[in-house]
């Protein structure tokens, strides 16, 4: 039988032990092998489905590979698999330095992966559905590297987001929800649409 005050005892012995089993697990122990192929499974199809547009552009297998690589080094900073990633545009910016650096347009590619990213978040925030809360803001692209194909590509992917066919260079790029609706454009063109939403 339980003494007073074991209670909280018990609680803490149990977050021990679940936080040890979750550092065994990430740190690919033996006693947890099937468990830590199953962290890296989920992980990386939670990659797979947040990033439909930069998975298209690069293809199955370069995707695959840069998921295995960020499952295994970027720990999850939320207990919600449905944003999971949120560094990855870091991994694929920093493929211009790796054995692929002219295969692909990685600057313009990490900028894509922010763009979803976003767009997620936007997408399971726990919000009101008539107020999408604070927009997100990215950082102003140094030049128009998102061409309009890959742009309406984007949009094909995500059809519930209103994605404009260009971005101005320099302005930073807001990623805010209108009801049911996200909205992506550059600030300079969302400015009445953003203060409407923070005024609401």
């Amino acid at each position: 039988m339980s003494t007073p005050g074991s209670g909280n005892s018990e609680n803490q012995s149990y977050a021990t032990a679940i936080a040890a089993f979750s550092n065994a697990v990430l740190q690919e122990g033996q006693s947890v092998g099937p468990y830590s192929d199953n962290y890296k499974g989920v992980h990386a199809l939670a990659l797979h489905n947040i990033y439909q547009c930069v998975r298209s552009l690069l293809g199955d297998a370069a995707f695959m590979a840069l998921s295995r690589v960020y499952v295994r080094h970027y720990r999850p900073t939320r207990w919600d698999l449905n944003v999971f990633g949120e560094r990855f545009y870091e991994l694929v910016a920093a493929q211009i330095h790796g054995s692929k650096a002219d295969a692909y347009d990685w600057e313009a590619l990490s900028l894509l992966a922010l763009i979803e990213y976003a767009i997620t978040v936007q997408y399971y925030a726990d919000t009101d559905v008539h107020h999408g809360g604070e927009a997100i803001l990215l950082d102003a692209p140094s030049s128009d590297c998102l061409s309009s194909d890959w742009l309406l590509h984007l949009a094909a992917l995500h059809p519930y987001a209103d994605i404009v066919e260009g971005f101005m260079p320099g302005k930073p790029i807001a990623v805010w929800r209108e009801g049911l609706r996200i909205k992506v454009m550059s600030v300079a063109e969302s400015t009445g649409t953003e203060q409407g939403v923070s005024d609401e």
